[in-house]
């Protein structure tokens, strides 16, 4: 009877006999670029407009109305509007108050008072110039020109 034979070692590397056959070369399959919806399919978003609302004097300087403004030649916020923002308008014609009118955002426009300006503050409409009441707050429709001491202003259409 023939000796048993050694177990082998599995740490050993293999034989030829026990080495696993190669396999033949073969092709590799063509690259093909994914449809474009899964190259980026993220939801494009889009930038949100600016819906600030805007004012333009008669010189052509803008004054965005992002909240209360006070404007004047040396304008002070009034007790109505302690976080106006105050915005010194030239007047040549020193018929403006220090702090002549608030703007404000109202619904989906603009909005005015005159806070008890010396001269007032007038609207121009198609009979002429109306004053205002003080102390309240006006409608400011598109295209409307607002006269305050010697200056104006309108809301772009």
């Amino acid at each position: 009877m023939a000796p048993p034979a050694p177990a082998a070692n599995p740490f050993a590397p293999p034989t030829a006999a026990q080495a696993a056959p190669v396999p033949p070369p073969f092709a590799a399959p063509p690259v093909v670029a994914p449809a474009a919806s899964f190259l980026d399919d993220r939801t494009v978003v889009e930038p949100e407009e600016d819906r600030t609302l805007v004012v333009v004097l008669d010189d052509g300087q803008e004054i965005r109305v992002d909240g209360p403004v006070v404007l004047g030649r040396n304008p002070v916020p009034p007790a109505a509007y302690p976080q106006a923002r105050p915005v010194q308008v030239q007047d040549a014609s020193m018929r403006m108050s220090k702090t002549h009118l608030v703007l404000v955002p109202s619904g989906s426009g603009v909005g005015f008072v005159d806070v008890g300006a010396t001269n007032g503050v007038s609207v121009e409409l198609d009979e002429g110039l109306a004053k205002v009441a003080p102390q309240q707050v006006h409608e400011l429709p598109a295209g409307v020109v607002v006269h305050f001491g010697g200056r104006s202003l309108r809301v772009p259409r």
